[in-house]
């Protein structure tokens, strides 16, 4: 596995979402960190790929939880909108990634808000599908594309629903894993990077202080992975801008203040 291409990515996107816990999910982090520092290519490529496969799973765990009549309309109505938008993809042959980073901010606020919001019909999700569909095809004049960036809408739902049961009654461990990887992966304002998906105990474990929460041990540990392929100064500005967050975890502040040492000045702002 050290040639990069889709295929491989593809394989250790389904490590990552389906794997359990256990070295083999430090090992995937640990190679594709290893290969941000010399395929320039790397994120752009691994982080749609694992977008599908996290979209993948989390429809079948909430099948699978519909089959045991677990749902709530609101997760049966996420499942609706994936169904919804998989049936707009059939027979056109766009079933993998496009390769073109653009994040969310081009919707409308009225339409990214209706996504936020909690829907518990089948005929709203069918409607916001086609609504945010069109919305992007007249900005885009390109559906792949359009239809990509649904699907990232459609699987942020699908996570925001699914975390709101418990975990016990998950169809398996690793849902939570993909949950937050959902959340993280969702390009609400900005592009996102493979380097911040570190791992802990052989489970994914966020560098962003606010999906994931840990100790300043946890933290600075991810911060070191994070530090192979990262530039220092980006690794920085990364971190005063996680801090800099409302919602942010202090033991996330106190793990940049022993890292950066006598660069670190008060109120947990790194200096410039």
């Amino acid at each position: 596995m050290d040639l990069m291409n889709y295929s491989t990515l593809r394989t250790l996107s389904r490590i990552l979402t389906a794997a359990p816990q256990g070295r083999q999910v430090g090992a995937v982090l640990d190679k594709v960190h290893s290969w941000q520092t010399t395929t320039p290519h790397t994120n752009s490529m691994l982080i749609p790929t694992l977008r599908y496969e996290v979209y993948e799973s989390l429809k079948a765990d909430t099948a699978a939880l519909e089959l045991r009549y677990m749902v709530s309309p609101a997760l049966h109505a996420a499942l609706h909108a994936a169904e919804v938008l998989d049936e707009l993809r059939e027979g056109t042959g766009c079933y993998q990634p496009t390769w073109d980073e653009e994040p969310l901010q081009m919707l409308p606020e009225e339409t990214r808000e209706r996504w936020l919001d909690t829907f518990e019909r089948d005929e709203d999700a069918e409607d916001l599908v086609m609504e945010t569909l069109a919305v992007l095809m007249a900005q885009t004049h390109n559906y792949p594309l359009s239809l990509e960036l649904t699907q990232y809408l459609v699987t942020y739902t699908l996570a925001v629903e699914l975390s709101k049961v418990q975990h016990e009654a998950h169809p398996r461990k690793e849902t939570v894993r993909c949950i937050k990887l959902a959340k993280y992966l969702t390009p609400w304002e900005r592009p996102h990077t493979i380097d911040y998906i570190c791992h802990k105990d052989g489970e994914v474990f966020l560098l962003d202080g606010e999906i994931d929460k840990g100790t300043c041990e946890d933290y600075l540990d991810a911060i070191h992975q994070a530090e192979k392929s990262v530039a220092h100064d980006d690794l920085k500005r990364y971190l005063k801008d996680r801090t800099a967050q409302p919602c942010f975890d202090f033991e996330l502040e106190k793990a940049v203040h022993s890292w950066l040492g006598d660069e670190y000045k008060r109120r947990g702002v790194p200096v410039e």
